[in-house]
């Protein structure tokens, strides 16, 4: 008798397990992207030399993906370099000064005992401090160099374009032997990490989703499954009902595999109904060719 009380339960809960697989509808998501995309601009004029990478290369954070001429700023830099780790003209300096205040010392000694005169004093003195001017102005030119060496390098590093993130090169607007002026695009890269798609849906559709939620993402015909996170629900482009778009943003499952070789689903609620965007209005004047 107690084995059948628990039987019709056990059979409610296997059923409502099965309800709630079967009441997720898998969407699969079309023109995936890249979730963070940086466009590197070049940051000085001259002729490319060297482009390290090529469309599809992973790249690493603060990695030089493009060199501009830079043999003259190179020497300037190594120049100023050696100069700013030299001490030679404070350690002279030092040296001279150290030598002016044993004599001063000496000589007030030997005037207490009446060896020289207050001229004498005066002139140790004078030399003293002349010896201390020069110390300090060795220091100052020290500072100087440091800070042209700062300028330096920064000429030097401006002639480079690094990338700002761990990615995926998309695009070089700026092959080896071209010629670049400040601003002009050179590489676009993108984040590998994460991806980003749309979800087309209905407007009424569009109530069952807020930005910060969270929306099952896979790959198709695959059991693992990762939580995308929408980041932004905006109307849909030409639409005629409110249809909106849900961008979600996720981690991509196989940073090795190139976008296009990626099948991934959005598992949606029962409830919601996905929206197929309206064709862009055609230009005024446009007409159809006809076959025939």
């Amino acid at each position: 008798m107690k084995l059948c009380l628990c039987l019709p339960a056990c059979l409610i809960f296997l059923f409502s397990g099965l309800c709630s697989l079967q009441a997720e509808q898998a969407f699969r998501l079309s023109n995936v992207q890249p979730g963070v995309v940086q466009v590197l601009t070049v940051r000085d004029t001259g002729f490319v030399e060297t482009v390290d990478i090529k469309p599809g290369d992973q790249v690493a954070k603060d990695q030089i993906l493009l060199k501009l001429d830079h043999e003259r700023q190179l020497q300037a830099y190594l120049s100023t370099k050696l100069r700013a780790e030299s001490r030679a003209g404070i350690e002279i300096a030092e040296g001279e000064l150290r030598d002016k205040n044993a004599n001063l010392n000496e000589t007030l000694d030997r005037f207490r005992r009446r060896g020289v005169t207050e001229n004498q004093v005066e002139q140790a003195q004078a030399q003293a401090q002349i010896a201390r001017g020069k110390l300090a102005q060795a220091r100052m030119m020290q500072e100087m160099v440091k800070l042209e060496l700062a300028l330096s390098e920064k000429l030097l590093e401006n002639r480079f374009v690094r990338s700002p993130i761990n990615g995926i090169v998309l695009d070089i607007a700026k092959p080896a032997g071209s010629r670049a002026a400040q601003g002009d695009i050179a590489i676009t890269v993108a984040n590998s990490e994460e991806l980003a798609a749309e979800i087309p849906v209905t407007k009424d559709s569009a109530a069952a989703f807020a930005v910060g939620n969270s929306v099952p993402i896979r790959m198709a015909g695959s059991d693992v499954v990762r939580q995308g996170r929408i980041a932004a629900i905006n109307p849909m482009e030409n639409a005629k009902n409110g249809e909106q778009k849900i961008r979600v943003v996720f981690e991509n499952m196989r940073p090795t595999l190139p976008l296009a070789a990626l099948s991934l689903e959005a598992l949606l609620p029962p409830n919601v109904r996905t929206a197929t965007p309206s064709p862009a209005p055609k230009p005024a004047g446009s007409q159809e060719k006809k076959n025939g």
